[in-house]
């Protein structure tokens, strides 16, 4: 799919018309017109608010060009760096890793239910026509990432702290403490 093909697919997958999307973003009607028939490509700017106004995520419309080995590892690294990557092998005798028995998988039910559902989807269709096959293949990529949900090493940590802070409310002396401290954490939340 091509970046303006996204942006039509997601602002009606999410019961936006163009009119609604231009006053969520301030674009204009034509420029995003042009987008949507990829006579105009956007400017980064601009991608970052209509994925704000979706409620989806910038890479959403980005192409990863992968052709070497260093592109691939930097991503892996990278996803190693922010998600809880799991690295998986069997050893030799001698301790060493079997490079072809090495897999890697996430610490996030969440990632690993919506991997899950890829692969299934791609052994069931394996044997379809290739067009159908790509069509399908396509509706399922952009079902799948039609999903904001914060994944990053942090996110268990926060629901941990608010449990801890929810806790702690009762036991915090005064009324004005009280009032206090719910406008820091609310501060402290949004920014942490």
């Amino acid at each position: 799919m091509t970046v303006g093909e996204k942006i039509k697919y997601f602002r009606t997958l999410h019961g936006f018309t163009q009119d609604q999307l231009i006053q969520a973003t301030g674009l204009s009607i034509s420029t995003l017109q042009k987008y949507e028939s990829d006579e105009r490509k956007p400017k980064p700017e601009q991608l970052l608010k209509i994925s704000q106004a979706l409620g989806i995520s910038i890479n959403v419309f980005m192409d990863f060009d992968i052709h070497t080995v260093s592109d691939l590892l930097s991503l892996i690294f990278k996803m190693n760096e922010q998600l809880d990557l799991n690295f998986n092998s069997q050893k030799d005798s001698n301790g060493n890793i079997l490079p072809d028995t090495l897999t890697l998988s996430f610490g996030n039910p969440v990632i690993n239910q919506k991997l899950s559902t890829y692969v299934a989807f791609l052994n069931k269709m394996a044997d379809s026509e290739k067009e159908q096959y790509t069509q399908a293949l396509q509706e399922l990529e952009n079902h799948l990432l039609d999903d904001s949900t914060d994944i990053q090493k942090t996110a268990p940590i926060k629901e941990h702290l608010l449990q801890l802070l929810i806790l702690l409310f009762p036991i915090l002396p005064i009324r004005k403490y009280r009032t206090c401290y719910l406008i820091v954490l609310h501060r402290k939340w949004n920014g942490f």
